[in-house]
């Protein structure tokens, strides 16, 4: 599939060419060379700087904190696109956060940040050290970008809510005095995945101003499912086998009948059975119309399963992206100096999923015995389920497809400076506005009332048409009925099913407001040094607000069912809130200068917060930093931590989706009265060893809750660093961090396998009276409620090791590793139930994603002669799914206690590039993924996409790409 650029996108485009053209002309900032250059002066006095987890400006704070940074050279020498690509593929990364990889679930070109697997809504983003509205990293334009801050401990005492697995600080380029221009080109080794990009960079710097203006734009085309091996069939694991099925929802049908006698001679679905089932299900014969019933056969899943993985399922969602902004700092005189820092994005993107499935009772509709095409002469559907089912495919209306344009817009101005009679005082004063809308549109879809007239009651004509009614003087004008029992390639038919297709759009729109004010400098001198303080204080407010249309909105009582697919069903969701916060951080020197004491420091911190919707919160951290000498560095941390609810969490309404269930009580045998849990959680399902959910996709009931409080929770970390100064190792550097995060009231929103192992663990009516069964055992609905319920307790290491050679004839080499070992990941979903552990570490769960025990980047790189060269290699290690007890859904789809192992994966990139000094022109090509590994096959029933898990594994294959960057 491809996107085009609208005329929105268009016109952006055309005003930042416009808006670059004319700066170029006016040159408005003379360049001027720097002191230090003019003199030729070589002594740099070291510049206090602030970086991501501290207020305090020092020379050293960046080793003080675990940060890894990803400098602009990194950047650019990787190759990539969007800044999602580089930041997912940290070893601190884990769990399941979005991507364009993500097809059904995703689709709208996002890229998210779980640091410490602990979510994305745990991780806070910030653009120069300010909170960023939105939580899609690929919104900001990638030559914007200086380098990237990623503080790996929770700092809510520094920033608030939200940076508990850690912070992204995301530095903008300044001081930019040229115009560069960069395209790059890339496609898979399939010949598919094409992608194009596009950005331009100018900036000019004078005595009083600097500023910068850009550009930055790519495309991507989409990757079919069917193009791939691993992807192209629905592949399953159960009884211990592995086949390619698909779903029961195919275009000949799934239809439930009552195993009567003249059922018995036709079909004969249970030769040779003691007991015959009370119902049978059978499928059209292939090449038969379908009007009579001998026209079907028994269903088989290994004949007639869909594979809806090879109908217009991808494994990369298209994408298209334009972003433009600007950079400007004027100095008003020697102590004061404005800002002015914005960007703007504009998305689209779209995910592609098979034809419509249609289910007669989860659509609760009717088709009716008196309908002109039934054969069978009864009623079918109903969501009461008094009939038996009948389930369907409609291919007639092609791929469901939902595109989203989202826009991005993020202003931050201010004024920085010094208190002039203090100049070692800076304060920094400013407001930021942030907005996101997105906008998307589903189709592929019908409209429940005009189906469900279409396969009632109808009437022959009796001029070799059908009308929709009893007779003539019932009928129903403008219906046409639908024969759902072989829609197939009959014009007539496929106008029929068309005529009652129909859209559903969504809009969502959330806003952020701040206002900060900030004070840092040194308080007084004491014996160890001076004493450094940070002050200062936020204002922020934030609302969001959804539309739904009123096809797709959820209907009560209970908000099962719209007039479209259950799927769109959803409801809007509106609020606002506002917190005021005060902040106060402070470095004490200790000790300095003395016998195996080259420092000791203390840093503490504290955060007030006043919120609007409930109440006060006040967290701190304390840290400790130890030289022994100027080589090694030993660091400790303490920190509260805290996650307010967003509004989405507080307010949104019950609304239907189709969540994945893994059903413990498919083929159980056991009587009923001999496991209380197990009767509550199967109620009404045979115990015959009969029993077999219709489908793998249930229907949800997800709500929030405006009585939810804060999570909270507190994080330890302590390790070293090691800087040699030895003359046979300088240039090696080492850390290593141990970090534990014990986080309590934990905002849940149940999913539906939690909900059913919990209830058959623990019997727990707060559990099991969320699970209702229809009167022959199949789910009707889990609900998905919203509470403070769970508490996660995390800890693991991280190590880092870096080593640049010296310049020697042939170049210079440098090597880097960096590595995190998870050792405990473990969530509990029901504190109350402290025996319910999921444990994670070293495991995949569809609910919580891929926490693999090991996983690191190394990477090799050479320079010299105006080349320069990396090979960079990247580590997941080998990962459980299922577990032998409870707190997990077996691997496999039918046997209980079934754990999967998936080996090592290694993935492999190459980059080389050359730069013509004479005219600055910079080539560069690379290979992705050189090996082409394929991801680990974890089949359909442990996966929604493609067979495996796209959230951590490349799916496109080995990829080819150039660039060109001129600078003038």
């Amino acid at each position: 599939m491809k996107l085009s650029v609208d005329g929105s996108i268009r016109r952006s485009v055309y005003a930042v060419f416009a808006a670059g053209i004319a700066s170029v002309a006016a040159p408005v900032f003379a360049q001027d060379a720097s002191p230090a250059a003019a003199t030729g002066d070589k002594a740099v006095q070291l510049e206090k700087v602030q970086v991501t987890g501290s207020r305090i400006r020092r020379v050293d704070a960046e080793k003080a904190l675990p940060i890894a940074i990803i400098d602009r050279a990194a950047i650019q020498a990787s190759g990539v696109t969007t800044v999602g690509e580089l930041i997912q593929e940290l070893p601190s990364i884990s769990g399941a956060a979005t991507n364009p990889r993500v097809n059904n679930g995703g689709g709208d070109g996002a890229s998210t940040i779980s640091l410490r697997g602990l979510g994305e809504d745990r991780t806070l983003l910030l653009l120069n050290g300010r909170r960023l509205v939105q939580q899609d990293v690929n919104a900001i334009p990638l030559n914007l970008i200086q380098r990237v801050e990623i503080l790996k401990e929770g700092a809510s005492a520094i920033y608030g809510s939200d940076a508990v697995g850690g912070v992204v600080n995301f530095i903008t380029r300044k001081d930019f005095k040229s115009l560069e221009i960069s395209g790059d080109y890339g496609i898979s080794s399939k010949g598919d995945g094409e992608r194009r990009g596009l950005g331009i960079s100018w900036g000019a710097s004078g005595e009083k101003a600097n500023l910068m203006i850009g550009l930055n734009y790519n495309q991507q085309e989409a990757v079919s499912a069917a193009d791939r091996d691993f992807s192209k069939f629905a592949t399953y694991l159960s009884s211990g086998s592995v086949y390619n099925g698909g779903s029961s929802r195919n275009p000949r049908g799934r239809i439930t009948l009552p195993n009567d006698a003249a059922a018995q001679a036709r079909y004969n679905c249970a030769p040779g059975a003691t007991t015959q089932p009370a119902t049978i299900t059978v499928s059209r014969i292939d090449g038969r119309s379908g009007a009579s019933p001998d026209d079907y056969q028994c269903y088989s899943a290994a004949r007639d399963a869909y594979n809806y993985q090879a109908v217009g399922n991808v494994v990369s969602t298209p994408q298209e992206r334009v972003g433009l902004f600007t950079v400007g700092n004027y100095s008003f005189n020697d102590h004061v100096e404005g800002y002015a820092e914005m960007f703007v994005n504009t998305t689209r993107s779209s995910y592609i999923i098979a034809p419509l499935p249609f289910d007669a009772r989860n659509d609760d509709i009717v088709v009716s015995a008196d309908n002109a095409y039934n054969p069978f002469g009864i009623d079918f559907g109903g969501i009461d389920a008094v009939n038996g089912n009948l389930l369907s495919r409609l291919e007639a209306l092609g791929n469901r497809t939902s595109t989203f344009r989202t826009n991005v817009a993020q202003i931050n101005l201010g004024a920085r400076g010094d208190l002039m009679l203090l100049p070692e005082w800076k304060w920094d004063a400013g407001i930021g506005y942030g907005r996101m809308e997105q906008e998307n549109n589903r189709v592929g879809y019908i409209f429940g009332p005009a189906l469900k007239a279409a396969l009632g009651p109808s009437f022959d004509r009796g001029d070799g048409t059908f009308g929709c009614g009893t007779s003539a003087d019932t009928e129903i004008g403008g219906c046409t009925p639908v024969n759902i029992f072989n829609l197939g390639s009959d014009p007539t038919q496929v106008a029929a099913l068309q005529s009652v297709s129909a859209n559903a759009g969504t809009s969502l729109a959330q806003t952020l407001k701040t206002v900060s004010l900030n004070l840092s400098g040194d308080a007084m001198q004491l014996p160890a040094g001076p004493l450094g303080v940070a002050l200062g204080g936020e204002y922020r407010s934030f609302a969001l607000e959804s539309q739904v249309d009123f096809l797709a909105r959820s209907l009560p009582p209970d908000f099962t069912t719209c007039y479209l697919a259950q799927e769109t069903c959803s409801n809007a969701t509106s609020g606002s809130y506002n917190v005021t916060e005060y902040f106060a951080e402070a470095l004490f020197p200790v000790l300095s200068n003395m016998p195996f004491v080259k420092s000791l420091n203390l840093n503490a911190g504290v955060r007030f917060s006043d919120y609007s919707n409930f109440g006060t919160a006040t967290n701190s951290s304390v840290k400790l930093e130890y030289r022994p000498n100027d080589d090694l560095l030993v660091r400790a941390t303490y920190a509260e931590v805290f996650r307010a609810p967003t509004i989405a969490d507080l307010f949104t309404p019950p609304s239907a989706n189709s969540p994945q269930f893994a059903d413990p009580c498919e083929g159980i045998t056991t009587p009923v009265g001999v496991n209380p849990n197990l009767d509550k959680t199967c109620q009404n399902v045979p115990r015959d060893g009969s029993f077999e959910p219709a489908t793998s996709q249930i229907t949800g009931i997800v709500s929030g809750n405006p009585e939810l409080q804060p999570e909270t929770g507190k994080v330890f970390t302590y390790g070293f660093v090691y800087d040699s100064s030895w003359e046979y190792l300088k240039g090696l550097s080492v850390s290593l961090d141990y970090w534990r995060y014990n986080l309590k009231d934990t905002i849940e929103t149940l999913q539906p396998d939690t909900v059913g192992q919990q209830c058959l663990a623990t019997g727990s009516d707060s559990f099991c009276n969320l699970i209702e069964r229809a009167s022959d055992g199949q789910v009707s609905q889990i609900g998905q409620p919203t509470f403070n319920l769970g508490k996660v307790d995390t800890s693991g290491l991280d190590l880092g090791f870096g080593y640049r050679a010296p310049k020697t004839s042939i170049g210079r080499f440098s090597f880097k590793t960096d590595m995190t070992y998870i050792a405990k990941y473990d969530r509990t979903p029901d504190a109350s139930n402290p025996a319910f552990v999921v444990h994670n570490a070293g495991q995949y769960s569809k609910q919580d994603g891929n926490y693999s025990r090991i996983r690191s980047v190394s990477t090799l790189s050479w320079t010299n002669w105006g080349f320069e060269a990396a090979v960079a290699a990247r580590f997941i290690s080998a990962y459980k799914i299922g577990s032998p007890g409870a707190n997990q859904a077996s691997a496999d789809g039918s046997f209980p206690d079934v754990e999967l192992l998936l080996g090592d994966t290694w993935y492999y990139d190459m980059t080389a590039g050359y730069k013509l000094k004479k005219t600055n022109t910079k080539f560069q090509v690379g290979i992705d993924n050189i090996t082409a590994e394929l991801p680990p096959l974890q089949y359909q029933n442990n996966s929604l996409n493609a067979n495996v898990d796209v959230n951590t594994f490349d799916t496109v294959g080995r990829y080819f790409f150039a660039k060109v960057i001129q600078t003038f």
